[in-house]
């Protein structure tokens, strides 16, 4: 045997290793660790090392194999599911149940919910000229028309009044325009040079000032606004402008730049967005918490929607005076609509929302009929699983083993 190896052994018997040990214990298959000697002799199943003469150690006793333990054989006792029909029915309709009567509530909750929508696409003035004709003029940049319209409530609405304007067709979802803002400019870190991301609206064409706020987003805020007259009465509904917006969003997002002096100084260096017809230090100068970079109806329109046709807050009825203590009263109104956003260049629809609030928000069964659907899947599934076992199923009962075979 030695014969045969000691070609194969030879470059081995040159190569001198570099450790230094305590003793001969640490051998490997074919070196030896212990005083940086030469392997001398080898025999099938034993190695020997010179400069431990006479010390000879099993090849095998260094394998890589783990310890015999349960843990490191994987052979611990371990929940093994054995999924069949039987199984799966009671779990997909208890689920389904679950579901359905979720779905229901919330549905329930949904329609208890009051809400008027008006659709003023193409409301006109009392000349009978389209609004939406008005401001697609380039000769009428920077000004409103005004639109009225009539409307009943059948049926007074009680608690918590909002107002809302509704957009369809509008895509805030898209990914260039979601990415067109600086959140370091919007949290108050004003700079000349605004993100990249906020191109083409990062400066102005005109005088190459730093445009802010920056970005397609800001640059496309929802102007129109409303007056609601109760005509019972001939008295203008009172609005709040505040408390639309999220609180973490005005407390953490959003912040006007810091130092002294007015929000008109901070922003003497900085251009408007190309598309407004107000300075940002103008979009609520009668309060000044509520003006600049934290105005909530510019905190609200930041907020992208996720799907194309929306409906944003803009303002909640003031309950401080009569007669809307206690809500809107049943009568006539008329909204007047200083009409300024144009939508008919992407085919978008414009909409005024009067809705009360509920624990899930304004009107939307959305959510209630995804549970239903959900729960209405749930069953059907239990009812196929039932006939699956009632039918096809094996009555033997398999089970699984201690080593994980199925056995019966």
């Amino acid at each position: 045997m030695n014969e045969f190896l000691e070609p194969l052994l030879m470059p081995l018997k040159r190569f001198h290793l570099q450790y230094q040990a305590n003793d001969c214990d640490n051998l490997i298959m074919t070196c030896c660790w212990g005083c940086g000697g030469f392997l001398s002799d080898i025999t099938p199943n034993f190695l020997k090392c010179r400069c431990c003469p006479g010390y000879y150690k099993s090849s095998t006793s260094h394998s890589n194999r783990p310890r015999n333990t349960e843990f490191r054989q994987q052979t611990i006792p371990s929940f093994k599911p054995l999924f069949t029909a039987e199984r799966l029915l009671l779990p997909c309709t208890l689920l389904g149940l679950f579901f359905l009567a979720t779905g229901i509530i919330f549905v329930v909750i949904a329609a208890g919910t009051n809400e008027k929508s008006i659709d003023y696409t193409h409301c006109t003035t009392p000349s009978s000229n389209s609004c939406a004709e008005f401001v697609k003029n380039p000769d009428n940049y920077g000004q409103f028309c005004t639109c009225e319209i009539d409307f009943t409530l059948g049926a007074g609405y009680s608690g918590n009044i909002f107002v809302f304007y509704g957009l369809e067709n509008f895509y805030q979802n898209h990914r260039q325009y979601v990415r067109s803002r600086d959140d370091a400019q919007l949290h108050g870190d004003l700079s000349p040079d605004p993100s990249e991301n906020c191109y083409p609206y990062q400066y102005d064409s005109n005088t190459s000032m730093a445009i802010a706020p920056c970005g397609a987003i800001a640059n496309s805020l929802f102007n129109d606004t409303f007056t609601l007259k109760y005509k019972n009465t001939n008295t203008e509904v009172p609005m709040l402008r505040t408390g639309i917006a999220w609180k973490t969003d005005r407390s953490i997002k959003f912040n006007n730049p810091s130092g002294k002096g007015s929000l008109e100084e901070k922003f003497k260096d900085y251009a408007r967005p190309p598309s407004w017809h107000k300075d940002v230090w103008q979009l609520d100068p009668a309060n000044p918490s509520n003006n600049g970079f934290e105005n909530e109806d510019f905190i609200v329109w930041m907020r992208t929607a996720a799907l194309p046709s929306f409906r944003k807050p803009w303002r909640r009825v003031n309950h401080t005076s009569e007669p809307f203590s206690n809500g809107l009263p049943s009568g006539n109104y008329t909204v007047t609509i200083n009409y300024a956003y144009p939508v008919d260049s992407f085919h978008g629809r414009k909409r005024f929302i009067i809705s009360t609030t509920n624990v899930l928000g304004s009107q939307n069964p959305f959510l209630g009929i995804c549970y239903i659907v959900m729960g209405s899947i749930m069953l059907t599934f239990s009812i196929l699983f039932f006939i699956v076992h009632k039918f096809f199923g094996n009555k033997s009962h398999a089970k699984l083993d201690s080593n994980g075979r199925i056995t019966t």
